[in-house]
C-alpha cells in the first residue's frame, strides 16, 4: 500500500464488518492501534455492514459508503469474528480514495501499530488463506 514494509506481510481479500471515520483533531495525540475486548461493542459491530477488505499488517483497502480525502487520518474498527472476540481498532493515513461501482474504495497505511495487533491481523490473513486453498481444492472457486 505504499511502503517498502508491505513486502514483509501477506495480504488477503475477505469480508468483515467495518466502521470507519475521520479522526477528530482532539484525538490526534493518542492514536494507537489496539484490540478492544468490549463484547457489547463487538455485538454492535456484528450488525455493521460487511465490507470487502484487503488487509495486511502494513495497511488495508476497504469498501466504504462514504468518501475520505487523501491524507485524512482515519479510525477503522473491524471484527475478525473467528480470530479475536473483540474489535480491532486501526488508525491510518488515506493513501487512495476513489469512486468504484457504487461505493468508495479507500486504501490506508497503518499508523502506530503494535505487535499484538499485527499478530491478530496475521492470524486472520493465514486463516483466510487456508479457507481459500480449501475452497480451490473442493472446487468452489
Amino acid at each position: 500500500m505504499g511502503g517498502k514494509d508491505d513486502r514483509n506481510f501477506f495480504r488477503v481479500d475477505a469480508f468483515a464488518p467495518v466502521f470507519a471515520r475521520v479522526v477528530l483533531k482532539e484525538e490526534m495525540d493518542s492514536l494507537t492501534c489496539e484490540l478492544l475486548p468490549d463484547m457489547e461493542a463487538y455485538n454492535v459491530m456484528l450488525t455493521t455492514d460487511v465490507k470487502r477488505v484487503n488487509i495486511s499488517g502494513a495497511g488495508m483497502y476497504f469498501e466504504s459508503d462514504i468518501s475520505f480525502r487523501l491524507g485524512d487520518i482515519i479510525r477503522v474498527a473491524l471484527v475478525f469474528k473467528d480470530i479475536y472476540e473483540g474489535i480491532v481498532v486501526l488508525y491510518g493515513k488515506v493513501i487512495r480514495s476513489g469512486r468504484e461501482r457504487g461505493h468508495f474504495g479507500i486504501a490506508m497505511d497503518f499508523m502506530n501499530i503494535d505487535q499484538a495487533v499485527i499478530d491478530v491481523i496475521t492470524r486472520f490473513v493465514l486463516q483466510r488463506e487456508r479457507e481459500l486453498i480449501a475452497e480451490k481444492r473442493v472446487g468452489w472457486l
